[in-house]
């Protein structure tokens, strides 16, 4: 998963300036998207049972680059009477301020009708930095 624009000018910044740099979140929640989420806040899916799920991450050394993966799966609630959308991104963001850190786009876009349950398994959000 690409990192947000701000991700990049944070990493920019830890590393190779002096400016100063964001807090580290705290905890951190998945968004779903109904389309490209753009820099990170489109699109994202319009259900009156959906909300943002937390999620915890861990990190590991894959040898060429590092991945942080969600170490849970993550459930959002069941979609809504009359839903008919198609998740194709998702985005993790920071738990506190909302703030978009990463975008995913998901292998296969996810239909979803009244009723229907989506679940990111364990292991499946990634983030990766070389």
């Amino acid at each position: 998963m690409p990192a947000s624009k701000h991700g990049s000018e944070q990493y920019i910044k830890q590393f190779f300036t002096t400016d100063a740099v964001a807090a580290r979140p705290t905890s951190w929640v998945i968004a779903l998207h109904a389309g490209n989420p753009g820099t990170g806040d489109a699109n994202e899916v319009v259900d009156g049972n959906y909300a943002r799920q937390a999620a915890t991450f861990a990190a590991s050394d894959q040898g060429s680059y590092w991945e942080g993966a969600n170490v849970a799966d993550v459930e959002f609630p069941a979609a809504s009477v009359g839903a008919d959308y198609t998740v194709t991104h998702f985005t993790v963001r920071d738990g506190v301020s909302g703030e978009c850190l990463g975008i995913g786009a998901l292998p296969v876009p996810i239909p979803v009708v009244e009723g229907g349950v989506i679940t990111i398994p364990a292991g499946m959000a990634k983030v990766r930095g070389i």
